[in-house]
């Protein structure tokens, strides 16, 4: 049997991102959908129904919690010259319980999560 965590994953998009975003009651930003034939959607790195964590230019990225819906926009819609955001997203993923298998099977997991 599995564990289930959230796992976060930095992702650089030009823009337009192609991504619809809601806020939730809870205040959490969540990614809504994704446009058809988008950057958010070709680049298969963004799910509907994850949260966003940062967003922003990679080398000044913004904290989402408490930003709301509105400064989350302001921050996507600012630096207007740069052509790639970087939003950073959080997933709940499937994890393996490592300390059920041989360390040649956890050798392998870790190795395909980097994409090797």
């Amino acid at each position: 049997m599995g564990c289930t965590g959230g796992a976060q994953f930095p992702v650089e998009l030009p823009r337009p991102l192609g991504i619809v975003f809601a806020e939730k009651k809870n205040g959490d930003i969540r990614v809504d959908e994704l446009v058809e034939g988008g950057n958010a959607a070709t680049s298969g790195k963004v799910l509907q129904g994850d949260r966003l964590v940062k967003c922003g230019l990679m080398d000044a990225l913004v904290d989402c919690e408490g930003l709301g819906f509105d400064g989350v926009l302001d921050v996507l819609g600012g630096s207007p010259d740069s052509d790639v955001m970087t939003v950073v997203v959080e997933r709940m993923v499937e994890e393996v319980c490592t300390d059920r298998l041989p360390s040649a099977a956890i050798l392998r997991i870790a190795q395909a999560v980097r994409g090797r």
